[in-house]
């Protein structure tokens, strides 16, 4: 419910401005085109065409194109909550129409591209990260004048993650929306089964081995941890000399669905480019990449390539979710049923160990 009333704020700002301005033509320009959109939420694949004009009104109300496809929003088990919004929305007054335009990811990125060049953009795009906001600089309003017109209050958000939406020239693309920390979840079952205990719940506790002994939870830790939980055919795990990469069955860890740059802020935070707009490459993410490289060549206890296409890594939910696969760091929306899946397996979360003595939990943040 929070969610939903995080995005009733977000289109309330931005919805002022369409009262002088067409979402999809230029502000000088509105159009005099009817539109043909259904009163009610609608769901496309991937518009042909790009659709009417945005300003008309049915009646007396206006026409407010939503845009869902460049991030979150279009897997199956999210599109029933989004109609459900906009059916309350559009119940809730009769000034605004919402209309819902639902486009898949893999062609999302170039039919707004084609509505952009069209003059015929939507006027709310979201939820959106900062690669789908980044591929369409210039495009997206500053809701700071609107901010301040209306004297809205951001004192529920932390500053720093208002800040996070401010863009160099371009000013406040959006509000703190979604805001996902990542962590640790995995397979309680396979480790029951290896009878190993688990990782521990809190950031900065230790882990406590099978003897009983503390160990500090950090990669090290975790490495030795993830070798003892990749098996292979003959139940030899990756610490044993009888252990056979050749026909793992199990493995014990992997950063799931993320990036080389996602897989270098597992062990700390940092950035491509320097202080001066030079490239780079900072040291710990060097390090977190040969650390990986290892784990997928020569420790074995990532899925490589070739393991990462196995039949006994599919799942619902990625690697995870197959059952075979003991830990993944991942984001907080992987545990929404529709990205994990019902998997058969009890799971449980774990913190982010540490690496150097900083532990750094990446995010993703969506917005509108």
């Amino acid at each position: 419910m929070k969610s939903l009333k995080m995005l009733l704020v977000s289109f309330t700002l931005i919805v002022v401005a369409l009262v002088n301005a067409a979402c999809g033509n230029s502000p000088t320009t509105p159009s005099s085109q009817p539109t043909s959109a259904p009163a009610e939420p609608t769901v496309a694949a991937a518009p042909t065409s790009a659709p009417a004009a945005t300003q008309a009104t049915t009646g007396d109300r206006i026409k407010v194109r939503w845009f869902v496809g460049l991030g979150a929003g279009t897997d199956e088990g999210a599109i029933p909550p989004q109609n459900a919004f906009v059916e309350r929305f559009n119940a809730s007054q009769d000034k605004i129409e919402l209309v819902l335009e639902i486009v898949d990811n893999n062609v999302a990125f170039d039919t707004l591209a084609t509505q952009i060049a069209a003059g015929n953009a939507p006027c709310i795009v979201g939820p959106v990260g900062i690669r789908g906001r980044d591929s369409f600089k210039g495009a997206w309003l500053d809701l700071q004048p609107l901010i301040d017109k209306y004297n809205y209050d951001l004192s529920d958000f932390d500053p720093n993650l208002v800040k996070f939406y401010q863009v160099k020239e371009e000013g406040q693309l959006g509000i703190p929306f979604a805001i996902f920390p990542s962590f640790i979840i995995y397979n309680k079952d396979l480790f029951d089964e290896a009878g190993l205990p688990y990782p521990p719940a809190r950031h900065g506790e230790p882990w406590i081995d099978e003897n009983g002994v503390a160990r500090e939870w950090n990669i090290e830790t975790l490495t030795e941890l993830a070798k003892k939980l990749t098996v292979d055919v003959n139940g030899n795990d990756a610490t044993s000399p009888d252990f056979d990469p050749t026909k793992i069955v199990q493995f014990g860890w992997m950063n799931q669905w993320t990036d080389p740059r996602g897989i270098g802020t597992f062990f700390g935070a940092g950035s491509l480019v320097d202080e001066n707009g030079n490239a780079q490459i900072p040291e710990h993410w060097k390090a977190a990449w040969k650390w990986t490289y290892d784990g997928w060549w020569k420790d074995w206890f990532i899925p490589n390539g070739p393991y990462g296409g196995a039949d006994f890594l599919q799942g619902p939910g990625g690697p995870f979710s197959s059952g075979n696969l003991a830990m993944i760091h991942i984001h907080m929306w992987y545990v929404a049923p529709w990205a994990l899946g019902n998997v058969d397996f009890d799971w449980n979360l774990a913190a982010t160990p540490s690496y150097n003595g900083t532990i750094t939990a990446k995010m993703h943040a969506d917005t509108f």
